[in-house]
């Protein structure tokens, strides 16, 4: 789809929240709401201003998200919660899972990659997440094929999102084969934007010196 223009982004949000709510957004869309690598508001991607705008509703009063990670962040927060919350458990799966298979460089998730989470991380939940697939209620996953078992991320800035994740969280992490390319650049950019804790996961598990990780703040600069 085309990027949505600044009016484009502006009429929908009067539609979705009325005149009231969508004038009190403004000022964030145009000072504070984060940009992409081209400088772009996030907002021209028609997901991403359907999720300010869900997120607006429910934080009246609350400050805006102003970075990708923290928007993403907040974004997979409510769709969760949407979902009754699965368990922390299943939370933790699902992370190891979009990472296997993003390492893989696919967006196709497999049982496969399920079970290799799951190993890692020695969790029980696998029963759970599968069953919330399986029944359509894990809102940032969708069903592709049941059996043999084959899903694929909402959306993948999804994935790329939960692959930051699991990098910054688990410092046992490796990618001895990474290479700087597209595939991983959102998920670098992101993490970059959430501070030194990323930058020194991110530099162990490619096997840089902290220094460059700390300077390279997007894989174009590297």
């Amino acid at each position: 789809l085309s990027r949505l223009s600044d009016a484009q982004q502006d009429d929908f949000l009067t539609k979705r929240l009325g005149e009231a709510r969508a004038s009190g957004l403004r000022p964030y869309l145009l000072e504070k709401v984060p940009v992409d690598e081209m400088q772009r508001r996030v907002t021209s991607n028609p997901l991403m201003l359907s999720m300010v705008a869900s997120i607006a509703e429910l934080r009246a009063g609350i400050e805006m998200p102003t970075t990708t990670a923290e928007l993403y962040e907040v974004a997979a927060d409510l769709l969760l919660s949407r979902a009754g919350k699965p368990s922390d458990a299943a939370q933790a799966l699902l992370q190891a899972t979009f990472f296997e298979a993003h390492v893989e460089q696919q967006r196709v998730i497999t049982e496969e990659h399920l079970q290799a989470a799951a190993a890692r991380l020695g969790s029980g939940a696998i029963d759970e997440l599968r069953s919330l697939v399986l029944k359509d209620q894990l809102p940032l996953m969708r069903l592709l094929h049941a059996e043999p078992l084959q899903m694929q991320a909402f959306h993948l800035s999804f994935q790329e999102f939960y692959a930051m994740r699991a990098l910054r969280d688990d410092r046992a992490l490796e990618l001895p084969q990474f290479h700087w390319e597209v595939w991983w650049s959102n998920a670098v950019h992101m993490g970059v934007q959430t501070g030194a804790k990323f930058g020194n996961a991110f530099a162990d598990a490619v096997g840089l010196q902290r220094s460059e990780a700390s300077e390279a703040s997007e894989p174009s600069e590297a």
